[in-house]
């Protein structure tokens, strides 16, 4: 069986990709009719999907079948474990389209996915265009790996180095300033959402939410009397944010291993000893 590689992505998500592998890992050999009847698709998409992950290096060819290799069983083995990070490294080191992508968001300023597709589209050999950028951030976002803020839409890689408390605090103070515009000449708003100022920060540090919020707590703990965290109203715009959160979530044990698509659309507020905060105010030099 001999086709010509395309260089353009396929549509693919991360649930075909861990689905197929787990139909051929328990078929041992399979081909486009049974991958058709199994996952409900043509048999065009089932062709597509086979060769997208034989360029995975999750399958190989034999005669008129695709065969699993033990790659399938690594890419499963971080599945059933929720090593979302593991799906991720494998993809880097396996499949061209998300190497290249993982290394051009790695260097420079966070970005826009048509920024990203302007700095990809000039790779040789290999074509980028919006439906790829689309699958590749969909990939990384909900792998965990990459953030998006949720207010400008931005994308970038998280960072592997610790952050310091002095570090933190400068960039808080910063962003707290930023967001703590003036309403008209000489009033200032003094409370800005905690969810908004979390979205910043993160993306200034390319830093996890969770981070965030274990510094903040630390931050306030530390400074009471000079910061301020405040509830909010029911109807508020801070417990809503405008783009929603992105995860993947391992499914129940099914015929076929599914992983499920989770997506939150909230603006997650600050809980300090059990209370949830939603906004924030800075009324002296923190410590």
């Amino acid at each position: 069986m001999i086709w010509q590689m395309r260089k353009s992505i396929r549509p693919i998500n991360l649930r075909r990709i861990i689905e197929l592998a787990s139909i051929a890992i328990d078929e041992g050999k399979i081909t486009e009719n049974l991958v058709s009847k199994k996952l409900n698709t043509s048999q065009k998409q089932a062709r597509e999907l086979l060769r997208e992950l034989s360029r995975m290096n999750l399958l190989k060819v034999e005669l008129e079948y695709f065969i699993p290799t033990e790659k399938s069983r690594e890419i499963l083995y971080y599945y059933e474990r929720e090593n979302w990070e593991g799906i991720h490294n494998f993809l880097f080191m396996n499949y061209d389209f998300y190497n290249i992508f993982i290394t051009k968001l790695s260097k420079g300023p966070p970005r826009l996915k048509d920024e990203l597709l302007n700095e990809l589209s000039h790779i040789e050999d290999i074509v980028y265009n919006n439906t790829a950028i689309d699958i590749l951030c969909d990939w990384a976002e909900r792998l965990g790996q990459v953030q998006r803020n949720l207010y400008n839409n931005k994308y970038y890689l998280l960072r592997k180095e610790e952050i310091t408390h002095q570090h933190f605090l400068k960039v808080i103070e910063e962003c707290y300033s930023n967001l703590n515009v003036k309403t008209r000449p000489g009033i200032k708003i003094i409370y800005v959402e905690i969810a908004r100022l979390r979205e910043l920060v993160c993306e200034y540090l390319k830093i996890k939410r969770d981070i965030f919020d274990k510094f903040l707590e630390h931050l306030f703990l530390k400074n009471i009397g000079r910061m301020e965290l405040s509830g909010a109203p029911l109807t508020t715009s801070a417990k809503k944010s405008p783009t929603s959160l992105k995860f993947l979530e391992r499914g129940e044990k099914e015929n076929i291993l599914s992983p499920q698509y989770k997506t939150i659309r909230e603006g997650r507020g600050l809980e300090v000893n059990g209370k949830l905060y939603h906004y924030i105010g800075i009324f002296g030099k923190l410590g």
